[in-house]
């Protein structure tokens, strides 16, 4: 599998992430195929993908996702629900958040440009926004460089949407979490 081999060459974990969440997200392989090529080789260079590996395992899909979960530890809040599927109150599927406050209802997008370069992509995240907004979720998007090299006023923005959110009643949605609860601390 190149995406295994690929990520036993790179002494970087930010860029073995990339390589190997990319290979699942874009269904060239499952976390499971991948654990399996990096157990199977030699254990030279093995180090790297075996922990990247660990931390695609427990849901994260991207270095963005990572970087906002390094962001939400050291902001006090909560742990979110990550990857969470948030539905209305007849059962509709609103859409996958990166981040849900499930007690007060708060979703948080990290939108990546190259995952919106396409128009249908760009449309459907702002059919998406308007679904949550109509269910009265508030959204709080954020780039993912902003993580890295803002990530105070990140924790601020975040700090300011959680309590704006936790002022209001709740919405009636409904959250189901594909996080692994025990990984994420």
């Amino acid at each position: 599998m190149a995406a295994a081999d690929g990520a036993r060459r790179l002494a970087s974990p930010r860029e073995a992430t990339e390589l190997l969440a990319d290979a699942v997200q874009r269904a060239l392989c499952t976390v499971a195929q991948l654990v399996e090529e990096v157990e199977a080789a030699q254990r030279r260079g093995t180090a790297v993908p075996r922990a990247v590996l660990r931390d695609v395992s427990a849901a994260i899909r991207s270095i963005a996702e990572r970087d906002a979960q390094a962001v939400v530890r050291r902001s006090g809040l909560p742990e979110p629900w990550w990857n969470a599927s948030v539905y209305d109150a007849e059962g509709m599927l609103l859409g996958i958040v990166d981040a849900w406050w499930d007690d007060i209802a708060l979703a948080w997008e990290i939108n990546s440009l190259a995952w919106h370069l396409r128009p249908q992509d760009y449309a459907r995240e702002q059919t998406k926004t308007a679904l949550f907004t109509a269910a009265g979720v508030p959204v709080l998007p954020t780039l993912p460089k902003r993580l890295a090299n803002d990530a105070a006023a990140v924790r601020r923005e975040l700090h300011d949407a959680y309590r704006h959110a936790a002022s209001r009643p709740r919405p009636p949605v409904r959250a189901v979490r594909h996080d692994n609860p025990t990984a994420a601390g």
